[in-house]
Formats: structure tokens, C-alpha cells, sequence
């Protein structure tokens, strides 16, 4: 057993990415106040599990068939590492809700899908820390985005949250944001351009400009700004038609500063005073969360683009 934490290896934080996901689907579910969500939620928590433990299967060269059971998944695997056994009475129970409510239709009590939630962190955050020595709740999607910039504004805004600098995250999560789309309208042979249309810490379909570009005497300019709005309107539609959630793409916009990216230098932005009446803790952690699923989404439902340009992709400058 190895209680000392490690930073851990990149294949570590790849294995642990999945039921760290799984594990925030749960908590997401459990935040919902619809029937089934306390059985859905459960039914997460044991994927989690589950999705852990073949991670460490594999980690420990365990022998394991790929139809065996969760039970006998949690007794191969602990019997390697017999901390685990330790939690095989609340893995079990969690196991037996989540068969009672996929195949019997047994509804799961909110208050005891608190309590698989409760174990389950407890096991995972154990387990990580003693037979991995790593810490699960360390572990963040920021690192599945696959953007070493946006990663590193994302971990950053994470640590601003920490030190309650509130204002600072949200900024980090805008620019994050307008980088992460501007890297994805720039690669090569990407059918997503539009994506660099988008402003952030604005509306899309804002009228700014619209009454000079009116009343100008050069029709040019009129021009200028439907093509512009136009753009900025099929760049909202992409992104409604790429599964993007629109409610919290407009509360992400009405809470970040506006962004500008120069050229070259930082970032730069102008906090007027109703954004700065946006500036609390949950909205600075609600803007990180948003930007991870705002990238892993796109990430999901990327369309395919020909070997030539993904190699050209990898040879281009990360910072995009």
C-alpha cells in the first residue's frame, strides 16, 4: 500500500478521467428534482465504481473477463488490494439499489442515494490516495479538454476559487472560453470557423453598431454589420445543433467579461459594473464547469477531418 500522494502519470489521470465523470453526472443528478433522478444517480455511482475498479485491473495486471460481475470485479480486484474489502458491504448495497431500480423498476429514496454518494467518495478518495497514491479529487476534466492553453487558464481559475478570488476565475473561464473556440475555428481543415464568431461576455445576436451602420451614408457599412450578425447567428446555430446547452451558454454570457484577444499579449477585457454585480463563488465555479462542458461537448461531437489535416493540427503552435 502506498499512502504518500504523488503527482500522478498521464496515463493515471486518462484512466481516472471516466469515473470522474461519472462520479459528476451523479452529483448533477442528484441536484434534480424529477422522480427518477435519486435512481439514476445511483446508477451512476456504481458505474463509477465499476469503471474504477477495471482501471485498477488493469493498472495491476488483474486478470479479469469482461462479462464478470461487479461482485466478483470488487473481490478480484481486492483481493489484490484488501483495503477495498473494507468497503464491499457499501459497494454491494450500492450494486443491489441499482439492479433493483434498472431491472425492478424499485425506486432509489433520495436520502439513501446521498448515502451511496457519501461511500462512494469515501472509497474513491481512499483508494486512489492508497493504492495509487494519487488524489481522486484532484483529478478534474479540465485535463480530457486536450488544449494545453484552455487547460492551463482552467486549472488556474480552479486555484483563483480556492484563493476566493472570484473575479480573476471568471475572467480566466472567459478567456478560456474565447480561446478554446478560437483553437477550434483555426485548425486545419476544421469545418467549425464559425466558432471564432462567437463574442464572449455578450450577446450573439446583439445590435451593437446597428444604428450607425442604419443611418451611414455608405450602404457598405450596412453590409459590413448583417454579415456580421449573420455569422455571429449560424455560430449559435452550430453550436445548438452540436448539443451545446443554450441556457447555460446565455448565463455564461451574461456573467463573463467581455473578451478581447490581441494578436499577440494578453488577454483584455472591460468590467462594467452590472458584470461585476455577477461575481460571486458559485458563478465563478459555475463559468469553469461550463467551459469544460463547453469543450468536451465539442470535443464529442467534433466532425472527422481527413489524416493530412489532422497531421498538419498536430504541427501547428498549441496556443492556436
Amino acid at each position: 500500500m502506498n499512502a504518500k500522494e504523488t503527482a500522478p502519470t498521464v496515463s493515471m489521470v486518462r484512466g481516472l478521467l471516466l469515473p470522474k465523470f461519472l462520479l459528476l453526472e451523479a452529483q448533477d443528478y442528484l441536484r434534480r428534482p424529477e422522480e427518477y433522478s435519486p435512481g439514476l444517480a445511483t446508477s451512476l455511482l456504481q458505474d463509477a465504481v465499476e469503471a474504477f475498479l477495471r482501471f485498477l485491473a488493469v493498472d495491476g495486471q488483474i486478470e479479469v473477463s469482461e462479462k464478470a460481475s461487479f461482485v466478483e470485479l470488487l473481490n478480484k480486484v481486492g483481493a489484490k488490494h484488501r483495503k477495498i474489502l473494507d468497503h464491499r458491504a457499501a459497494m454491494t448495497n450500492l450494486n443491489k439499489a441499482r439492479v433493483n431500480f434498472k431491472h425492478a423498476s424499485q425506486m432509489v429514496l433520495l436520502n439513501d442515494a446521498l448515502g451511496f454518494q457519501s461511500n462512494v467518495n469515501h472509497f474513491l478518495n481512499e483508494i486512489a490516495r492508497d493504492v495509487l497514491g494519487v488524489d481522486f479529487a484532484a483529478i478534474s476534466l479540465v485535463d480530457a479538454i486536450g488544449h494545453k492553453q484552455t487547460e492551463e487558464l482552467l486549472h488556474n481559475a480552479d486555484k483563483a476559487i480556492i484563493a476566493e478570488e472570484f473575479q480573476t476565475a471568471i475572467f480566466l473561464s472567459a478567456e478560456a472560453a474565447a480561446r478554446y473556440l478560437k483553437y477550434r475555428a483555426r485548425r486545419p481543415g476544421s469545418s467549425e470557423k464559425l466558432l471564432g464568431r462567437i463574442p464572449i461576455g455578450a450577446n450573439v445576436l446583439h445590435l451593437q453598431g446597428l444604428d450607425d451602420a442604419m443611418f451611414s451614408s455608405q450602404t457598405e457599412e450596412l453590409g459590413r454589420w448583417t454579415a456580421g450578425a449573420m455569422q455571429r447567428t449560424q455560430a449559435l446555430l452550430l453550436l445548438l445543433a452540436r448539443g451545446v446547452d443554450v441556457a447555460s451558454f446565455y448565463r455564461f454570457q451574461e456573467i463573463a467579461p467581455p473578451i478581447s484577444l490581441p494578436l499577440r499579449g494578453p488577454a483584455r477585457t472591460v468590467w462594467f459594473s452590472y458584470k461585476k454585480q455577477q461575481v460571486s463563488k458559485a458563478n465563478a465555479k459555475f463559468c469553469v464547469r461550463f467551459v469544460i462542458e463547453l469543450a468536451l461537448q465539442l470535443r464529442r461531437t467534433a466532425i472527422a477531418y481527413p489524416p493530412e489535416a489532422e497531421a498538419a493540427s498536430a504541427q501547428a503552435k498549441d496556443g492556436g
